[in-house]
């Protein structure tokens, strides 16, 4: 997704527009992500409503050499992926269950289902436009199960993600999501489903807005 340009249009509800004029940026609506509110944006077509992928801001970030001021985590949305997100939360709640049922103390363990072809979407903005931009592959994906020190605390989960730059080696990009308990994870999976994320681009009326 090569994006040159921003519109800000009805308090983002739609915002980056790429290159070719096909593809939109649409705000459709808000998750709970480590206790706060995150926008949760998905990549579509203005005529279809065809929704290409998922975009989520990362909970905390580092990236060398990479000074951008956004940061994305793109998510494609495919059939496979709602189905291994859709697995992952199962296996979230189970385990999260059983920790609190049986006392268990702090813990970390790997849930083995991954998600294909994550990227990382970097890029700057200036005014309505976009400045500048990069891609980045995400390469190594973990999503952990942990058990806080703390019985406070629900059991998390912490999805890694890692990518770098193969033209330079030195360039790289670390990110995560954290979510707080597995009701956070499961109402997230809940909201991306197609028959609630198409009724609410219907509700955009972005023919509306593309007079």
């Amino acid at each position: 997704m090569m994006v040159t340009k921003a519109h800000y249009v009805d308090k983002c509800d739609i915002d980056v527009i790429s290159t070719d004029g096909n593809e939109i940026r649409v705000l459709v609506g808000a998750v709970t992500i480590e206790s706060k509110t995150k926008n949760l944006y998905v990549l579509t077509t203005p005529d279809t409503l065809a929704i290409k992928a998922v975009i989520v801001n990362p909970t905390s970030h580092f990236s060398r050499e990479y000074d951008f001021h956004f940061k994305d985590i793109v998510i494609p949305y495919t059939e496979e992926n709602l189905g291994r997100l859709k697995a992952i939360s199962d296996k979230y709640t189970e385990w999260s269950k059983t920790a609190i049922e049986n006392n268990v103390g702090h813990m970390e363990k790997d849930i083995d289902i991954s998600i294909d072809d994550l990227y990382v979407h970097l890029y700057e903005t200036s005014g309505n436009k976009v400045t500048n931009e990069f891609n980045i592959s995400v390469e190594k994906k973990k999503f952990i199960f942990c058990v806080p020190a703390t019985r406070e605390k629900e059991p998390m989960l912490r999805i890694i993600l890692n990518g770098k730059d193969h033209k330079k080696d030195s360039k790289y990009f670390a990110g995560s999501l954290w979510f707080n308990n597995y009701r956070e994870f499961d109402d997230f999976v809940n909201f991306i489903q197609p028959e609630n994320l198409t009724d609410r681009l219907k509700n955009k009326t972005i023919d509306k807005l593309f007079k």
